[in-house]
Order: C-alpha cells, then sequence, then structure tokens
C-alpha cells in the first residue's frame, strides 16, 4: 500500500525571494541544501507538493512528475471509484479499499482538510507559492515565484505612482511641481524611485482641476502609521508646517498611527487609529499646512473623498463645513471618491455612488447632467467589493480580477476615440487585475503579472516614453522598468 505526504501537513520549503519555513513534523531538513525535504531524502514533487510515495515497509516508490493516489486511513471505504465524492482540483481513486485523491498541477491541499480537496492554486497564493507552507515576505506570488511585484497603483492629473510589494514606491509622468519625489523637477517616462520611502502599505495621487494653478500632491502611508507627502504645497498639502513645493518626500506633523489616507485636488485627509479623522489643504474654507482634527464626533478607520467607513462598516460623508451625515448606508467594504462624486462598495458586491454624473460616474442611467446627494445603486451584473475612482471615472475589480469602468472620457480602454460610459462596462481585452485608478485623463492598472499597464490619453509622458504628446491610445501601454 502506497501514502502520499501531503504538504499541507508538513511545511514549505527555502525560496528566491521569500521567507524561510519550518520543516514541521514530518519533514526534515537537508542540511547539505538548506531546503526541506520528504521523511525518504528526496525532493518535495514541485508540481504537485507533495512527497514522492513510499509503500507501507518504507522502500521509495517513484514518481512521474505527477502524485500517487493518497491513501488516508480516514477516508471514506470503497469498493470502486463511484463511491468516492468528489474533491476540489484532484482525481479520485479507489486504492485499498479507501478513496485517495491526487492534486491537480499547481494546486495543493494546504488546509490540511481533506473534504476541501486541493483549495490552493499553487500559482498565486502568497502564502503558498509554488508549495505549501513557502510565504513570500515582502514579495507576492506569481506563477510560482515570489516577486517583487507592483501591487497597487495611483494615477494623478499627468502622473502615476506604483507601490511595490516590497514597500517601495516609483513614480513617472509630469514632474513641474515634484511630484515624482525624486529630488528633481525633471519629467520622466520611465519610473524613477520616490527618495527614502520605505515599508509602504498605501498610495494616493492627488490631481488639480481642469481650472486654477497647478496641483499635485501625492502621498503615501508607511506601516507604522506616518504619512509623507511630497508636490505641490501651496494649499499646505505636503502637512509639514509650510506652503512649499516639495520634490521628495515630507513626513505630515501632528499626526501618528494612520490607518488610511486620501488624497483630493485641494485636500488631504488621513483616518488614525483612534478612530479620529485629521485633514490639512484647504480645510473649512482655509488653507491649512499642519492636520487639523474634524470637528462633529468623527469616527473613522477608511477615508476617501469627503467621506468615511466608521468601526461598524457605516459610511457617512462630511459637508463643505466639513460637518458629519451619515448616509444609511452599511456593510462597507471599499471606498472611492473623485472630484465631485463618491462611491461605496459593500460586502455583498453591490456598489452606490453619489454626486455628479456629468460623465457618467455614477453608473446608472440617469441623466448626464443630473446630480444626486443621496446614493444610487450602480447598474448591471457588476458585483465587487474593491471600488477605484478619481477625477470623473470610477472603475471596480471581481474578485478573479475582471476589472469594470464607468463615466470619463478618456479613461476607457479599447477605443479608437474618447468615450463616455454610464453604465459599467467591462475591460474585456485587460488581464486579470490587482488594482486600477483613473485619471483625468488616463487610466492605470495594476496587473496580476507585477507590470502596470495604462492607456488613455498622453499628457506628462504619463503613459510612458513610447506614446506621442497629446495621442489617445486605448490599447493599454505597458510601463517600462516596473517592479
Amino acid at each position: 500500500m502506497k501514502r502520499v505526504w501531503w504538504v499541507a501537513a508538513l511545511a514549505g520549503v527555502v525560496g528566491s525571494g521569500c521567507k524561510d519555513v519550518d520543516c514541521g513534523d514530518f519533514l526534515m531538513l537537508d542540511e547539505a541544501t538548506g531546503r526541506c525535504v520528504c521523511p525518504d531524502g528526496t525532493e518535495v514533487d514541485p508540481e504537485t507538493s507533495t512527497c514522492r510515495t513510499v509503500d507501507a515497509g518504507g522502500d521509495s516508490g517513484g514518481s512521474d512528475g505527477g502524485a500517487d493516489a493518497g491513501v488516508d486511513a480516514a477516508a471514506p471505504e470503497c469498493v470502486s471509484v463511484s463511491e468516492c465524492p468528489d474533491r476540489a482540483n484532484a482525481t479520485k481513486s479507489c486504492d485499498g479499499g479507501r478513496c485517495a485523491y491526487e492534486c491537480a498541477a499547481d494546486w495543493g491541499d494546504c488546509d490540511g482538510d481533506g473534504a476541501t480537496g486541493c483549495e490552493t492554486d499553487l500559482t498565486s497564493a502568497d502564502a503558498h507559492c509554488g508549495m505549501c507552507g513557502n510565504l513570500c515576505e515582502d514579495a507576492v506570488c506569481i506563477d510560482r515565484e515570489c516577486r517583487d511585484a507592483v501591487v497597487d497603483v495611483c494615477t494623478g492629473f499627468t502622473h502615476n505612482c506604483a507601490l511595490r510589494a516590497s514597500g517601495t514606491v516609483a513614480c513617472w509622468g509630469s514632474n513641474s511641481v515634484g511630484e515624482l519625489g525624486d529630488g528633481s523637477f525633471d519629467d520622466s517616462g520611465t519610473p524613477v524611485d520616490v527618495l527614502g520611502l520605505r515599508d509602504i502599505t498605501d498610495i494616493d495621487c492627488g490631481m488639480a482641476s481642469f481650472s486654477g494653478p497647478r496641483r499635485a500632491t501625492s502621498c503615501a502611508l508607511q506601516s507604522d502609521g506616518a504619512v509623507f507627502c511630497w508636490g505641490q504645497g501651496a494649499r499646505g498639502t505636503n502637512g509639514d508646517g509650510t506652503f512649499e513645493t516639495r520634490n521628495s518626500p515630507v513626513r505630515v506633523l501632528e499626526l501618528s498611527q494612520a490607518t488610511s489616507i486620501t488624497v483630493g485636488s485641494t485636500f488631504v485627509c488621513a483616518a488614525e487609529t483612534t478612530g479620529r479623522v485629521k485633514c490639512w489643504g484647504e480645510v473649512g474654507g482655509a488653507n491649512r499646512n499642519l492636520p487639523l482634527l474634524l470637528p462633529g464626533g468623527f469616527v473613522g478607520r477608511r477615508v476617501s473623498g469627503n467621506c468615511w467607513v466608521g468601526d461598524s462598516r457605516e459610511l457617512a460623508c462630511w459637508d463643505m463645513d466639513f460637518m458629519p451625515a451619515p448616509t444609511g448606508l452599511v456593510d462597507i467594504a471599499g471606498l472611492a471618491g473623485g472630484w465631485e462624486h463618491v462611491c461605496a462598495a459593500r460586502t455583498d458586491g453591490t456598489i452606490f455612488c453619489s454626486g455628479s454624473n456629468r460623465f457618467g460616474q455614477l453608473g446608472t442611467d440617469l441623466p448626464l447632467a443630473d446630480r444626486r446627494e443621496e446614493f444610487v445603486q450602480v447598474q448591471g451584473p457588476l458585483r465587487a467589493t474593491r471600488v477605484h475612482g478619481h477625477a470623473n471615472t470610477t472603475c471596480a475589480v471581481e474578485d478573479d480580477g475582471s476589472a469594470f469602468c464607468w463615466g470619463g472620457d478618456h479613461t476607457q480602454p479599447f477605443e479608437a476615440v474618447p468615450v463616455r460610459q454610464a453604465t459599467p462596462t467591462r475591460l474585456t481585452a485587460l488581464p486579470p487585475v490587482r488594482s486600477i485608478d483613473a485619471g483625468a485623463f488616463h487610466s492605470c492598472a495594476a496587473l496580476r503579472t507585477g507590470e502596470v499597464a495604462c492607456w488613455g490619453l498622453q499628457r506628462g509622458l504619463a503613459l510612458g516614453p513610447e506614446v506621442e504628446p497629446d495621442a489617445h491610445t486605448g490599447t493599454p501601454v505597458v510601463i517600462p522598468s516596473l517592479p
């Protein structure tokens, strides 16, 4: 009788770019290679995340690149394979009077629960990259390897920034007010590293409105709760006690242990671990260069646009005087704000939007000139808990990486000419994405491949160095030198 030692009950192996994992109770450490190996000294099968089979007497069995059926004393008894229940991503057999299962290639039984079958996708699971238990640290799992890939992207007026899994940030595009954060004022179509940023967990790019002086501030949230900003500071949006423009990040003062940030065209807000919400820049009719605690008993854990999510996942927004008002929406999982609208995704995947519908950014069949102060439900089959928005466009990402966008003029991909979309449109030719953001003239997506692709109208090298100035491209352009 043969048995497969499922790696779910064992541990992982040492992998490049990944964290060393304890070999557990069943695997043993090969001191010569520094890798975890099977009880008989053989390598764990990289295709199936199982050990080579050994018979009851302990003799090694062969392996042809797949796993022989595993016989479990607790598995159902059987006379024929038809009596064995199906299990996810596994091939069943009847071996020795009991049901046995073999994981399909690139799938593993990592939870130790035979009833769930081979539930883990080893090509993309950060906690089980390539093999069960192989944890990617400061990296993401792509094609069974831990890589320092881009995990988030934000779009500004004519620049963009990308957050890597390692916690560093790179930006590209216009740099006339230091919005790239590299210590210069030189435009760059190729991403440049933002100086001094480490252990970053979130980023947001601000943008100017179409009228008025150029304003572009970007901010980053560090894992310890510190917030750093750079770019135009004329309204105090860098939060460092000055109104100076900064071409490299400065730490926001009088702010501690932030959990969320949002950057608008003229203001920045952050929620602290205490639930207090503070804002700086143009707040309450005045330009403030230090964070101001908002009045009215704000208690928020996540902020975006002019709204925040409270401890009980309820949504509230503030008015022009920064006074809070409940919306009646609960069970909020995602939040995104644009220039004149805000959208919230609930835990059931439904999305609601409020504000201006001039560009169709509310995602309904309302007239484009209409405006709604109350939240209206976005139409269509879209179900997503991650929502992203900027300027006049809203986008959302479903669990499988499918992306939808609505609103805008230059932000919809795969169109020969700019168009507005009043209801969500699936970006069918775009590969699965991790996140997506829409700017005033263009959009960008962080793909699950670890790359970044952008499309729309080329202003200030926001689409990279190869697209001609003022050209519109509906085909996503992969940005070079990322991650």
